[in-house]
């Protein structure tokens, strides 16, 4: 497996350590992630601290990837663990399900298909004005 990390402003810290991770490649500060996302077989979210809902998990969906995350970045997104991605929060349990994604071709595209499916819904303009609409109709 090769692991893209890709994002801005990466620490030297994660720099130093990335370098000794065979397979692992760091893309800094990139004009464009859709590339990436465009070549990926499974997305990787393992967020850890962080408030707020986590637009990258959002696009990882919208991608049509499969997805592996912790809870913490699903936190305000009424997604679904073990439906529409993988959740796991300690470190082994999150890299089995990194290797179950990538070596069961039937379950990422299930995953990929309803995480799609299901943030197309939650995202749909239309039905997130009906429901602005429905509410406000009380007042």
């Amino acid at each position: 497996a090769v692991l893209d990390v890709v994002g801005r402003g990466p620490s030297a810290d994660l720099r130093r350590r990335l370098e000794a991770v065979p397979g692992a490649t760091l893309h800094a500060d990139v004009a464009s992630v859709t590339p990436f996302l465009d070549r990926a077989t499974v997305a990787v979210n393992p967020a850890v601290t962080g408030s707020g809902v986590n637009i990258k998990l959002i696009d990882y969906l919208q991608a049509g990837l499969p997805v592996v995350s912790t809870s913490l970045a699903t936190a305000g997104l009424p997604l679904r663990a073990g439906v529409d991605l993988e959740v796991a929060d300690e470190p082994g349990a999150f890299a089995e399900a990194c290797v179950r994604l990538l070596t069961d071709e039937d379950r990422r595209s299930e995953l990929a298909h309803q995480g799609r499916q299901h943030v197309e819904e939650l995202l749909d303009p239309e039905a997130n004005l009906a429901r602005v609409a429905r509410a406000l109709a009380g007042f």
